[in-house]
């Protein structure tokens, strides 16, 4: 590996996250109120780290560590993403953090650092680099989910999260183990050159199982069945803010580098497509039994749930199902419509997220069920017509983005020859829409109680949430954009 000085510009905006993350940690050495500076250089160091990103070519820009890490227009594409996520998760816990005992340093520094691993793992092209990334995102996230110790179940969520995600680092070590051993290097260069030139005809059983073990262990961070026990009692356990980032991070930061691990095996056209059909189809099959196993058995368990915190976990490991369906169609165009679906994914779910802290914090931070939505949608028209954004969005619906994201990778999936597949996908949206319609049936439908919660709703909060609602319906109105940008990071690796 070889670097430089002009390398490292296209890094620069990971470095501006460890900067931030070094200060805000600083700032408890001077002076007496260390709180009030430790937030305000988290954003910043966010907003500089986004400037600094929007500031480089979209092509041309040389890799900061060749053969480790990549600055290719996917990675690009994925480092916004995270960084906008980042700002929603403090956005959105603003004014809630003191009360979730976030209001400290560590917390916002912790939060730059696990920004930082996802985006180093969205970035790498070799398996060193890969699990690195992996487990700096990973430690970051185990604290910030048993971040406020004093919460119920905060501690157990935790716990189930560290204990899966250490059977996940184990997965992905062996099989990083087993790949090394059969194709003699770990870069994913090195693997596709292995997996294309035996042609389907001699690949040993170590470079599957390898590649097996590997995927698997993202499915389990990504929260795919049968890898998905730790998500609900994570999210309803962990502070609303880490439950929100968790769940769109993990998954734009796993799939993304699913996707570029697995792009490049894919049979191109021609005589090659016959030879290696065979060794592909098993994988291809375990992804889309995957993808429609957490599809199904999350929306059938999302039914049943009261808490709405619980509802939004059943919701994500739905999510992955559906978002795995671009890399089961293996096209590029099923790798835009992922992305599509992962950026769409982060504004709903920060939406639903932050709208539902704003119950918890006028409940004195109880946790949120159905029956606390009663009547809100009257009492607070703006919270009520925000949720209904976020809900049909969940679900697919016109003419919102969800139903932008779900449509692209529908198309993508039926153009790819997987009808079965689709028809599984589409019964499951009409299982998924009835209980987020739900939601709307207590804002509106139902009548309030007296003495009801005090819905604490406004500030930067509230702005947030109505950004990433607006997001959501030009998203929808104007899919083109959303298309155009994603077209090209994808497209990237069919190349």
């Amino acid at each position: 590996m070889t670097t430089s000085l002009g390398n490292l510009t296209s890094f620069l905006p990971d470095l501006a996250l460890l900067a931030g993350a070094l200060l805000a940690l600083g700032v408890d050495l001077f002076g007496h109120a260390p709180r009030p500076w430790a937030r305000p250089v988290a954003v910043a160091s966010l907003v500089v780290a986004m400037a600094l990103l929007l500031l480089q070519p979209c092509s041309g820009l040389s890799d900061p560590f060749p053969g480790f890490l990549c600055a290719d227009p996917l990675a690009m594409l994925a480092k916004l993403m995270l960084l906008t996520l980042a700002l929603l998760a403090l956005g959105i816990g603003w004014e809630a953090a003191p009360g979730l005992g976030l209001d400290h340093p560590e917390y916002y520094s912790l939060v730059l650092i696990a920004t930082f691993g996802m985006m180093s793992l969205a970035g790498s092209t070799h398996l060193v680099s890969a699990f690195i990334s992996l487990e700096v995102f990973s430690l970051a996230m185990y604290v910030l989910a048993g971040f406020n110790r004093r919460a119920p179940g905060n501690r157990e969520a935790a716990l189930k999260y560290f204990l899966t995600g250490a059977f996940a680092a184990a997965f992905f070590l062996f099989g990083a183990a087993l790949l090394f051993l059969s194709a003699g290097s770990a870069s994913f260069a090195a693997l596709a050159q292995a997996w294309h030139g035996s042609a389907g005809l001699s690949l040993p059983l170590t470079f599957l199982g390898g590649l097996a073990l590997v995927s698997l262990a993202f499915c389990f961070k990504i929260g795919l069945v049968p890898f998905h026990a730790w998500v609900p009692d994570t999210y309803q356990g962990a502070p609303t803010p880490v439950s929100a980032f968790l769940s769109a991070g993990a998954k734009v930061a796993g799939l993304v580098l699913l996707l570029r691990l697995i792009t490049p095996l894919l049979p191109m056209p021609g005589a090659e497509a016959a030879s290696l059909a065979p060794a592909w189809q098993p994988m291809a099959l375990a992804l889309a039994l995957m993808a429609a196993a957490s599809m199904t058995f999350a929306n059938l368990a999302a039914l049943r749930q009261t808490d709405l915190k619980r509802l939004l976990a059943y919701s994500s490991i739905a999510h992955s199902g559906y978002a795995m369906l671009g890399l089961v169609a293996g096209t590029a165009q099923g790798a835009s419509g992922m992305l599509i679906y992962v950026l769409v994914y982060g504004l709903m779910n920060f939406a639903a997220f932050g709208l539902v802290l704003a119950v918890e914090r006028g409940l004195g931070g109880r946790p949120a069920s159905f029956d606390d939505l009663n009547g809100l949608g009257f009492k607070a028209p703006l919270f009520g017509l925000l949720f209904a954004v976020a809900a049909f969005s969940l679900a697919g619906l016109p003419p919102t983005a969800g139903f932008t994201a779900k449509f692209s990778l529908l198309k993508a999936l039926l153009e790819s020859g997987h009808l079965p597949l689709v028809l599984v996908a589409v019964a499951n949206s009409l299982v998924g829409a009835a209980y987020y319609l739900r939601l709307l049936v207590h804002l509106y439908m139902k009548p309030s109680p007296a003495g009801g919660p005090a819905l604490q709703f406004g500030g930067l909060p509230a702005f947030v949430v109505v950004i990433a609602a607006l997001s959501l319906i030009l998203g929808g109105l104007f899919p083109q954009a959303l298309t155009d940008l994603t077209t090209l990071a994808g497209g990237f690796l069919f190349r």
